[in-house]
């Protein structure tokens, strides 16, 4: 079975800091768990990554959506991206008002898979095990679209929360109800093969 070497993995974006509204921060990944596609970038898949400098776009458009820019960081199994939203392109206006407003929206990372292989968990269920990977880019995306399910900012620049825990554990719930069934169908496909 051939593997498609590109992924696209989505997260949750935090509201930005009242003094600067084009700033943004956000987790890009979680090395270690399973995302809702069943895929597990393990924990040093990304080490090469961190400090990069890379665009962030608007839903993965390529070279014409670019709205910003971001730095790859390293918080225990999280990979983060730190950045600012240009103030001269109108989609980063646009996204930056809104998500001062307290729309959500999400980062999905896309980038391409160097090191990977077939794996089974202790249940014996089969399941894609990246252990190198490069980040291409970071996107805007909209609201429950991050491929796993801790991937979510939950302060600002200034470290206030920007959902309260009911609302936080509400989303996470229904995000591991999702990536239960996609790891489900990835696992039936696999076997069918």
């Amino acid at each position: 079975t051939k593997v498609i070497e590109a992924f696209i993995k989505a997260f949750t974006l935090e509201k930005s800091s009242e003094e600067d509204i084009y700033a943004f921060e956000g987790v890009a990944t979680e090395t270690g768990t399973s995302d809702k596609g069943g895929e597990v970038f393990e924990h040093n898949a990304f080490n090469e990554q961190i400090g990069k400098t890379i665009v962030i776009q608007v839903m993965h458009g390529g070279i014409k959506t670019i709205i910003g820019t971001g730095t790859l960081s390293k918080i225990g199994n999280k990979i983060m991206v730190k950045g600012r939203l240009y103030e001269e392109v109108e989609q980063a206006v646009a996204i930056a008002k809104a998500k001062n407003d307290g729309v959500q929206f999400n980062l999905s990372i896309g980038g391409k898979r160097l090191e990977w292989s077939w794996a089974k968990d202790e249940n014996d269920n089969t399941y894609l095990s990246t252990t190198k990977a490069m980040i291409r880019e970071v996107s805007f995306t909209g609201e429950d679209e991050q491929a796993h399910p801790s991937a979510i900012v939950t302060k600002t620049e200034e470290d206030k929360k920007v959902m309260d825990d009911k609302k936080l554990e509400a989303l996470l719930s229904g995000v591991e109800k999702t990536a239960n069934t996609v790891a489900k169908l990835a696992e039936d496909l696999a076997k069918s093969r």
